[in-house]
């Protein structure tokens, strides 16, 4: 996989329903569809006031300063929204536009980010993805709550499925991005059942 094209024939096709392979090459990248709930809070232009391009400006110069995989899950969610709920009635600055404008933003993260997504993460940083991930899906009036859980029993279940990653690495070559992935997937899960 040339690490410098990913996009390239997703840019030039302006119907998301025709992107082959999109959905796999995003999960091999280690993004995820979550309805945008890894993204940071976007407080939209008032739509009285601004066009539907001005906001997706607007959106497009925030995710700048995103992280790599918030920008990728955001584009992964707007793909599945617009290809399995928008109705086939989505305005072009939400598709062609955000998609034309939103993948060299990705492209240039996950270039600068390469390395470090395909190496083994420490537990330092497996914990942080999983605990932000954690508070993202959880009513906010029960934040406190779950601090008190994580810094206890939750801390404990983050790091035995943190082991458990190791040991699988150790066994089969693998995509890093997609397990890692699945993984921080399985352990918030874990925590919402036990919390």
């Amino acid at each position: 996989m040339d690490r410098t094209q990913l996009f390239k024939q997703y840019e030039s096709e302006p119907n998301p329903e025709h992107w082959r392979g999109f959905t796999e090459l995003m999960w091999d990248l280690g993004f995820e569809m979550d309805c945008y709930n890894s993204a940071p809070s976007f407080e939209a232009l008032d739509w009285q006031t601004h066009t539907e391009k001005e906001i997706q400006d607007q959106l497009l110069s925030e995710m700048k300063s995103w992280t790599t995989q918030e920008v990728g899950n955001y584009i992964f969610s707007r793909y599945r929204e617009l290809t399995h709920w928008s109705d086939y009635g989505y305005p072009d600055e939400k598709g062609t536009y955000f998609f034309e404008s939103a993948f060299p933003i990705l492209q240039n993260l996950i270039d600068s980010d390469w390395d470090r997504r395909n190496t083994i993460p420490t537990l330092a940083y497996f914990s942080e993805m999983v605990i932000s991930r954690f508070k993202s899906y959880i009513d906010k009036n029960l934040i406190k709550q779950a601090e008190a859980f994580l810094k206890d029993e939750g801390r404990f279940h983050i790091q035995s499925k943190y082991s458990e990653y190791i040991e699988k690495a150790k066994e089969s070559d693998f995509a890093i991005p997609k397990f890692y992935g699945v993984c921080v997937s399985e352990t918030v899960s874990l925590l919402n059942d036990m919390f």
